[in-house]
């Protein structure tokens, strides 16, 4: 478990029992959806009046509440699902890219297609490119 310095600020992660500090931060990485939390984070116990960061080669041994600075928890977020996309079966792919490829086939969004090309794509290609991207998400 770890604390991010403010009130409520707070994340769980499973390692294994022989994990080390680095394995934590890769977990807590992994967690989070974000590889800044390798570069960035910094581990730390208190010592004296101070705090000192943990080596990511340092054994976490029986710590099990970390603090954490330099990463900012966001409250209700998930960990990965909130930036990880949703997982799917391969019947689920398949049958995705079939309703894609008919949609895309379907003569109406072919003549919208085309029609952006010929009024947009060498007037004005950045408006054309988003117009498009607009199209193909409709």
């Amino acid at each position: 478990e770890f604390a991010d310095g403010r009130e409520g600020g707070v994340v769980s992660v499973t390692v294994r029992e022989d994990a080390t500090i680095g394995d934590v931060k890769q977990a807590l990485a992994d967690h989070m959806g974000s590889e800044k939390v390798l570069r960035e984070a910094k581990i730390v116990r208190k010592q004296g009046a101070g705090l000192v960061s943990f080596k990511d080669d340092e054994r976490l041994g029986n710590r099990r509440k970390l603090l954490v600075l330099g990463v900012e928890f966001v409250a209700g977020a998930k960990g990965p699902s909130a930036e990880e996309p949703p997982k799917l079966t391969v019947e689920e792919a398949l049958a995705l890219q079939q309703d894609l490829l008919e949609a895309f086939n379907d003569e109406v969004f072919q003549q919208t297609l085309r029609d952006l090309h010929k009024r947009l794509e060498r007037k004005d290609p950045v408006r054309f490119k988003a117009e498009r991207q607009k199209h193909f998400l409709t």
